[in-house]
């Protein structure tokens, strides 16, 4: 099990590669991600969230963001960064 998941924690597979994100995470059960028979690991970044104040639409952006000047439009209007904790 694992003991830090919260909103936007990533998790690879050492063996294939595959990427999840945890989209909301409740505490109360026993998640243990496995791909390819083997334990995911945890990513040291967190996906980024965006949300449309108009009509609440939420995405998340799973690769590094840093370099780029990506800026997701809803209901025409620009999407606003969460906070994640």
């Amino acid at each position: 099990m694992y003991d830090s998941l919260e909103h936007g924690t990533m998790l690879r597979c050492p063996v294939c590669g595959a990427e999840i994100t945890v989209l909301a995470w409740r505490g109360g059960g026993s998640f243990q991600p496995r791909c390819c028979n083997v334990k995911m690991e945890l990513l040291p970044q967190k996906a980024i969230f965006f949300k449309c104040e108009i009509c609440k639409a939420e995405i998340a952006a799973i690769n590094d963001l840093s370099r780029s000047d990506f800026t997701p439009i809803c209901c025409n209007r620009q999407m606003i960064k969460k906070a994640v904790s």
